[in-house]
């Protein structure tokens, strides 16, 4: 997959659209790199999704209340607007407006945050990748406006007592790039740095 910018921020992107050309000469010269990423696999009540950059539980009013799994071991209740699970890729996606931590796409790992959690000794924590993630709609949830998103899309509704299980999928996605620093030249013009 080639991602062009064609918006505003871009963190995926390997060329903006005003390169397509020199961008497609690359391409019929076999002149690009190909970085593997990692995909989530998410498994719901009304089905399976795939995600390149992140799985998200989420309420519209009231906190929900996520009670999480790891490996079928309870580490903990988040509650809060949501809760987010990211791969590296979407380190760079909605995972880094929640504050959490920026990943090289390299690192073969999941991150679990949650989104405006009622608890100021919260951290945003790194999974391995073999790891299978349970997140469980508690009945303490009193917000009847539970959704489900898997990279932006919005998969449908949930309600206290179901369940969504993230694991890793089989596959990989392949993106291409034209330069082997692509993550930190991105990083560095998207964010300003110095």
């Amino acid at each position: 997959m080639l991602a062009v910018n064609f918006g505003t921020v871009g963190f995926l992107t390997a060329a903006d659209r005003n390169d397509l050309e020199e961008v497609v000469g690359l391409l019929m010269r076999g002149d690009y790199l190909v970085s593997e990423r990692l995909v989530l696999q998410c498994t719901y009540p009304n089905g399976q999704a795939h995600a390149v950059n992140e799985v998200i539980v989420r309420t519209v009013n009231r906190f929900v209340f996520v009670d999480v799994f790891v490996d079928d071991t309870k580490i903990r209740t988040i509650r809060g607007d949501g809760v987010v699970v990211s791969t590296p890729t979407g380190s760079t996606a909605f995972l880094l407006a929640t504050g959490g931590p920026l990943v090289m796409p390299q690192v073969r790992c999941m991150v679990l945050d949650g989104i405006n959690e009622f608890n100021f000794t919260s951290r945003a924590l790194i999974l391995s990748p073999e790891t299978r993630l349970c997140l469980h709609i508690s009945p303490e949830t009193r917000d009847s406006n539970i959704y489900l998103m898997v990279d932006g899309r919005q998969l449908g509704a949930l309600n206290p007592g179901q369940e969504v299980h993230i694991s890793q999928a089989a596959h990989k996605a392949r993106l291409i790039y034209f330069e082997k620093n692509y993550f930190f030249h991105n990083l560095s013009s998207k964010l300003s740095w110095d």
